[in-house]
């Protein structure tokens, strides 16, 4: 079980997690809130489905997390121009200003859990990651391929 790589990635991830959530509580921001912001710091203005695609999270989750960073002052949602079924979703200026209190947490977090790794390593670590997630990516693209071509809709 603990040879798996998934349950490796795992632990590691709840290690990063657990080492993350004092620092950002300091702000009054949960780990969920702090997905939400990286994936808005990358891109202000998106639709709540964009956002919760790109967090890789179900819509009402999402729709939870951004309902708590409302009421916290972070964001505020309005009802898009051209397609009023659409909410698009904006950072307030709170929000936008905690990326530059934030980040230097993220940039300590990393070196930890980095130190003793030489840059070759640390480059190697990334694109076995990143060749993994490309591997599962496409396994899933197929699945959800072959299930459409299948026409078995499951009912």
């Amino acid at each position: 079980m603990t040879d798996s790589i998934a349950y490796g990635l795992r632990s590691t991830y709840k290690c990063f997690a657990q080492s993350l959530q004092p620092l950002l509580e300091e702000n009054k921001i949960s780990i969920g809130m702090w997905y939400y912001l990286r994936v808005m710091w990358e891109e202000d203005g998106l639709t709540q489905a964009q956002i919760s695609e790109r967090v890789g999270l179900v819509a009402p989750t999402t729709v939870e997390q951004l309902k708590n960073m409302e009421a916290r002052g972070l964001i505020e949602r309005r009802r898009s121009t051209d397609d009023r079924r659409k909410i698009h979703v904006f950072l307030t200026a709170e929000g936008k200003m905690l990326k530059d209190k934030l980040f230097p947490f993220v940039a300590y977090i990393n070196a930890v859990a980095l130190e003793g790794l030489s840059p070759g390593e640390v480059g190697f670590l990334r694109l076995v990651l990143q060749r993994v997630k490309q591997n599962l990516t496409r396994q899933i693209e197929e699945a959800s391929t072959n299930f459409r071509a299948s026409g078995d809709i499951g009912v």
